[in-house]
């Protein structure tokens, strides 16, 4: 099957396959400096024979928007884009989310395939699985986001004869977001490593691997770029006919993360240029919060309640992590997920098989066909949540989740700490998705939710133009949806604890500890921090990823992150 994202919601990738197994995935090669074997060329076809089709650039395009969500050619599995054991392991969106929550207070994955203990752990080093899987990951779609840029210059389209004025806007249009695409990796990359290579269009290709930049070089890079799509007028609108495609306001939602974490990143604060990013978002009228959406599933001879011929359980959410959550009113950037056309075993696909199974689940409720145990809440999360909280309300008093210990106490047994599903492969009507193997539902890569989130914890931590009440306002809302009562203030340890109940498992977690001063360090500890159950202290130079060691031999130029 080749792969193609649902509902007409961006372009379909169905022509892709040919292009990206040719010129974008060789090229990307020479200026990668990731030349070990763990990624390889798929063919010598050259840029003339690809780009002489002038469909090819929505194909290229396509398969940018593709690298987020599938691992090759052939979903779910079959002629990867990066050679690695376990295709279904190296998804983009599945290796960040382990590098954001598996380490952190909010997830436990009780797996023991290699790299995933020794993220359980913080036992991790250069050659784990996952760490290495995510920078190649990182710079496969800057590569390609590059080439696609090298390729469609005005210069290059007049050359093939391409001047046709619909064609030449188009193609302007699609290197907006190839641009969106790339920033959005590199700020991914220099979360995880710190000093990365930056590697852009305008260098060309060559066999000479790149240097390394500083952080704060390709953090300027990311800004100039967000910054001057936003400013112009080629990213799409956003809508249904647009839906998993960049927009400005995917953009600024990019910047305000960029911007809320620069003085991690650069040692500079900028929370008030967070604050005026997600304040635009807000204000753009583009989108509105979710309701609560309530449904009920009736499971007839449920192999966990065998007493009764029926169980019922009632589902309280939201459509963000639903299956037809592409009629979401507060998604802004999704990864995109179709049961029949874009299949996976990363992304949703994960996240709703491996929150379920447990005592009293019924894989059903969750619109799959199996379980696939494993994943469970930390105790520092799930106590987090009070009575009445409706984002805890699918398993804080669910009678299956009775015996399951709160405690972590061994990652590697499945019953240890709670089950706390938050994704569904069912529609807000109740019905189940397309496909119970491989959902529908999208993943969240951004939401209204957190451009409130940011304005609230920028304005805590005295961002000029931050107004009090406003931000009470944004956090009261979303405390109200979830059947809470309301802050009379917003202070910045709140906040903190609410961007936790309200993103968890949304990949943000390890960004929010360390920007918070607690991800590394003792003042704040939890099950599994530094491999000891009841959690220790750990070393600063946690706070960074390792650079791959396959990076460090493939490239002399780069050099590890101390400590490593």
């Amino acid at each position: 099957m080749t792969p193609t994202t649902r509902r007409g919601a961006i372009m379909n990738l169905r022509t892709c396959k040919t292009l990206a197994a040719g010129v974008a995935a060789l090229l990307f090669m020479a200026a990668a400096g990731c030349t070990d074997t763990a990624v390889e060329p798929k063919s010598t076809v050259s840029d003339a024979n690809i780009f002489s089709d002038p469909s090819s650039y929505t194909a290229f395009i396509a398969k940018l928007y593709a690298g987020l969500a599938v691992t090759g050619q052939v979903g779910p599995n079959g002629n990867t884009d990066i050679q690695t054991p376990d295709e279904g392991f190296n998804q983009y969106m599945r290796v960040l989310w382990y590098s954001q929550e598996v380490p952190t207070d909010e997830a436990v994955l009780a797996w023991g395939d290699p790299g995933v203990p020794d993220l359980n752990r913080w036992n991790w080093g250069p050659s784990n699985y996952f760490i290495q899987t995510f920078y190649y990951r990182v710079y496969y779609q800057v590569q390609l986001a590059n080439e696609f840029l090298r390729q469609t210059t005005d210069a290059k389209l007049a050359e093939r004869g391409h001047t046709d004025a619909s064609l030449v806007s188009m193609v302007h249009q699609y290197r907006a977001e190839a641009r969106f695409l790339r920033a959005l990796s590199y700020w991914h990359g220099i979360d995880a490593y710190g000093d990365i290579p930056l590697v852009t269009d305008a260098q060309p290709l060559s066999a000479t691997p790149p240097a390394q930049n500083t952080r704060q070089g390709v953090y300027d890079f990311i800004v100039s770029e967000l910054t001057d799509i936003i400013a112009g007028t080629d990213l799409p609108a956003p809508g249904p006919a647009t839906y998993g495609r960049t927009n400005k306001w995917a953009a600024e939602m990019v910047l305000a993360n960029v911007y809320l974490n620069a003085e991690v990143y650069t040692g500079t604060p900028h929370y008030d240029l967070a604050l005026t990013a997600a304040e635009n978002v807000i204000n753009s009228g583009a989108y509105t919060l979710d309701t609560v959406v309530t449904f009920t599933v009736a499971t007839p001879n449920p192999p966990v309640d065998p007493t009764n011929a029926t169980h019922v359980d009632t589902v309280h959410t939201l459509r963000v992590f639903l299956a037809d959550n592409d009629q979401s009113k507060e998604m802004i950037f999704p990864v995109t997920s179709d049961g029949k056309h874009t299949q996976t075993w990363g992304g949703t696909t994960f996240l709703i098989h491996a929150a379920c199974g447990g005592n009293w689940m019924d894989t059903r409720v969750y619109g799959t066909n199996g379980c696939w145990w494993g994943l469970r809440i930390k105790p520092q999360t799930y106590n987090r949540y009070t009575a009445g909280d409706m984002r805890a309300s699918a398993w804080i008093a669910e009678q299956w989740n009775d015996s399951q210990s709160v405690n972590v106490n061994s990652v590697g047994d499945w019953y240890s700490g709670k089950a706390a599903p938050k994704f569904y492969n069912r529609r807000a009507d109740g019905t189940p998705g397309s496909n119970p193997t491989h959902p529908d539902t999208d993943y969240p890569m951004f939401r209204l939710t957190e451009a409130y989130l940011i304005y609230a914890e920028a304005t805590a931590r005295g961002a000029a133009g931050g107004n009090t009440g406003t931000a009470l306002n944004y956090v009261n809302a979303i405390r109200t949806r979830a059947g809470l009562g309301t802050w009379a203030a917003a202070p910045l340890d709140s906040v903190f604890a609410e961007r936790s109940r309200e993103l968890r498992w949304e990949g943000k977690r390890r960004t929010d500890l360390i920007r918070f001063g607690v991800f590394t360090g003792g003042s704040y500890v939890w099950d599994w921090k530094g491999n000891t159950q009841a959690g220790t202290s750990t070393d600063a130079h946690y706070n960074l990823y390792p650079i791959p060691s396959n990076e460090l031999i493939a490239n002399p130029n780069m050099r590890q992150n101390t400590g490593y």
